[in-house]
């Protein structure tokens, strides 16, 4: 993470810029499949005795060769959450849901390939994709919640990297993102 004044590669950036490294895929096949859930109630009301709802949370990712000669290795992961809604509670020991939100949801998807050309030059072909659909809370609308108007984000980004090493301390980076 760097703050404050910034070389000029960094363009626009005004607060801070945070520079993330993603996963390559191993010389192996893994991966991880999470499924849970969380219970919540649908009323405020903490005595009303109604059916109680679940939030789903999903995440998996898989790697490994693409190909026997492992020169390519793959990388995907993907987040799903829904309903997707930060209106939630806790009173008297029960997690109860505000403003109840079953459609909405959040899916953040990464897919990565990488040549390995020799021991010091990788290729590495990188997309990222994320859709986000809910509504905003707003209390003046708290007695007809399904007038608010939906709302909706999808972020796509692609990226070329090639990076060269020298030596165990000494790289070079080329990098070329369409966001």
């Amino acid at each position: 993470v760097q703050t404050g004044g910034f070389a000029a590669e960094y363009g626009n950036a005004m607060s801070g810029v945070v520079n993330i490294i993603t996963r390559d895929g191993s010389e192996t096949h893994d991966g991880t499949v999470e499924l849970s859930g969380i219970m919540f109630k649908p009323s405020s009301n903490p005595f009303d005795r109604q059916e109680t709802d679940l939030d789903f949370i999903t995440d998996f990712s898989l790697g490994g060769p693409l190909f026997k000669a492992d020169k390519f290795r793959y990388y995907v992961s993907a987040d799903f959450r829904a309903p997707y809604t930060r209106w939630k509670r806790e009173e008297f020991g029960q997690k109860t849901r505000i403003f109840n939100e079953r459609d909405s949801y959040n899916l953040n998807t990464n897919a990565k390939l990488t040549w390995l050309a020799t021991k010091q030059f990788r290729v590495s072909l990188q997309g990222l994709m994320s859709f986000w659909d809910w509504r905003e809370y707003d209390h003046k609308w708290k007695k007809h919640l399904d007038g608010l108007p939906r709302r909706t984000k999808d972020s796509y980004r692609l990226s070329l990297t090639a990076v060269h090493t020298l030596s165990p301390r000494t790289f070079y980076e080329f990098r070329l993102s369409q966001y």
